[in-house]
């Protein structure tokens, strides 16, 4: 019971952060598309007011910062989540190592 309860909080850990990167990403997608005429008509009234320029280099310098928010997500969630999954396997050890000096 307790060697599957070790197994068991990890994986429902690892299991919930791949629902949490798949689902929340699509806050950043921006995958839903205008509804209704009130909406059509300010996207209408937009593009007419902005100038053409305006509106290409917004596009531009919208796809141009992606790259960079990427890495920095890298570099600010991965090496984190890396260093305490490290932390957390070492202390496992340590305790482990203290527990079989103990029953010697």
């Amino acid at each position: 019971m307790a060697m599957q309860r070790r197994i068991l909080f990890p994986l429902a850990l690892l299991v919930f952060a791949m629902f949490a990167l798949l689902v929340g990403q699509a806050a950043f997608v921006g995958s839903s598309t205008p509804t209704g005429k009130a909406q059509r008509l300010r996207a209408k009234t937009v593009r007419e007011v902005v100038p053409v320029e305006m509106m290409e280099s917004s596009i531009e310098t919208a796809l141009a910062v992606q790259g960079p928010g990427f890495a920095a997500n890298i570099v600010f969630v991965l090496v984190p989540v890396t260093f305490l999954i490290t932390l957390y396997l070492q202390s496992e050890r340590t305790k482990k190592l203290q527990e079989e000096m103990q029953n010697k």
